[in-house]
């Protein structure tokens, strides 16, 4: 695997950019060069800052410099054929400083012996502590960009890690959402059904509007199946739409309220969620002339969709996973960081949701 395919974005501009290469590595050779001049405990070294020793010194400090730049990257480029980061990265660290380290040395030492006999005509002798210095200074940078290298590797990879981990969950909620809609729209269009059936004998005008609702039902749940968000005022006109079927099938033994001002139309909310908690309410509940369902759907002082109902269970428990709830639970950590509060007693069954 080639590290420029591992390497994503900043970290790729930072070793490949050929601006950078061009420009900011004999910046750096320069810079280290001036480093090595100024802590000199040689007097000889107050020399280079003539100039004719000036312009010689700082032309090899950018040789040097783009050289140990460009045969690094090769030989980088050459050990990612062999080693892995994923799967080897220890080893790959050490391999890379390893050969690095030897090949940094080795043009320096080179270029420096060569500029001294060729150019400088200076003795070898005379020049060692120079030099030693020179290499000790060189590596220590080197070491130093080095580890802004790895480490802004492992940042990365730690960053993909966990982009790759939400992303399945994102994507593992998604399928339980489509499972929930998949099992809920049978269920629903089934008792829809048999309401329409007997709405045609007994209310041809009712049958009609019934109709009608149904359209708006299942084309807001067309329309909304790939959005993650949705304008609170489009989930209100579907609960409003599914309350109207379901009070075809109930009667007024289901009673709403649904106050949403205007100034929060346009927020945005889950899609389905007020359908999934209305479901469940009419799933668990009681509903009878003597015992009427009230569902009331408002927002708070802090700006939190409510939705409540009070609670007469019925005496045959229906088999609950919790899946409608935790689905909508766990989307809402994804897509906001916020918890939904879940406020139940004997008497209400209270979800709070936050509003985005």
């Amino acid at each position: 695997m080639n590290v420029t395919k591992d390497l994503a974005g900043k970290e790729k501009s930072f070793l490949y950019d050929k601006g950078f290469r061009v420009l900011g590595i004999p910046v750096i050779g320069i810079i280290v060069y001036l480093i090595i001049i100024v802590i000199s405990p040689s007097k000889e070294a107050l020399n280079a800052f003539k100039f004719p020793h000036l312009v010689n010194d700082i032309s090899l400090a950018i040789v040097i410099s783009i050289a140990v730049w460009e045969g690094n990257l090769l030989i980088n480029k050459r050990i990612d054929r062999y080693l892995e980061w994923k799967k080897q990265p220890l080893k790959r660290i050490f391999y890379q400083i390893l050969f690095n380290a030897i090949y940094t040395k080795l043009v320096i030492l080179t270029a420096i012996i060569i500029d001294l006999k060729f150019i400088e005509k200076c003795p070898f002798d005379t020049a060692w502590p120079f030099i030693k210095l020179t290499i000790f200074v060189a590596i220590i940078v080197f070491l130093l960009i080095q580890a802004i290298y790895v480490g802004m590797y492992f940042f990365r990879q730690w960053e993909n890690s966990r982009f790759e981990s939400e992303e399945l969950k994102r994507q593992n909620l998604q399928s339980q959402f489509e499972a929930l809609k998949s099992q809920v729209n049978p269920h629903f269009l089934f008792n829809s059904l048999n309401a329409l059936t007997t709405l045609i004998y007994e209310d041809q005008k009712l049958a009609v509007d019934f109709v009608q609702q149904i359209a708006n039902v299942y084309r807001y749940v067309l329309q909304s199946k790939d959005k993650e968000l949705i304008g609170l005022k489009e989930e209100a006109d579907f609960i409003r739409a599914f309350l109207f079927l379901q009070k075809i099938r109930f009667g007024e033994n289901i009673k709403e309220t649904i106050e949403i001002p205007a100034k929060y139309n346009g927020l945005l909310i889950a899609p389905l969620t007020m359908q999934m908690l209305i479901e469940n309410a009419i799933k668990h509940n009681i509903i009878s002339s003597e015992r009427p369902l009230f569902i009331n759907i408002f927002i708070d002082e802090d700006e939190y969709l409510v939705v409540s109902n009070n609670i007469q269970r019925k005496n045959i428990t229906n088999s609950s996973t919790g899946i409608g709830l935790d689905n909508i639970r766990q989307r809402y950590s994804l897509l906001v960081q916020k918890e939904i509060e879940v406020i139940s007693d004997n008497k209400q069954f209270l979800v709070r949701i936050p509003l985005i």
